[in-house]
């Protein structure tokens, strides 16, 4: 499942923690228990901010290059 958040490095880890929000609702009202993923409008730099979603069990993506977005696990995990 993934949860859309346009966001730039201004309102990032509003996004961020806005969509943890959207997702872990998603959990409980429609028993989700596949893989849930982030994506947000412009590449996550922030230590802090990309720690977020990984220390709760989601995954993270930002657009890249023309099409492609880049995606990252928690712990490495693709």
């Amino acid at each position: 499942m993934v949860e859309i958040k346009p966001a730039d490095a201004a309102t990032m880890r509003f996004a961020i923690r806005a969509v943890i929000g959207q997702l872990l609702d998603y959990r409980q009202h429609q028993r989700w228990t596949g893989r849930q993923v982030i994506l947000v409008g412009a590449k996550v730099t922030s230590k802090n901010d990309l720690s977020l979603p990984f220390v709760n069990g989601f995954g993270l993506a930002w657009p890249i290059g023309t099409g492609g977005n880049e995606i990252r696990w928690p712990d490495g995990a693709g």
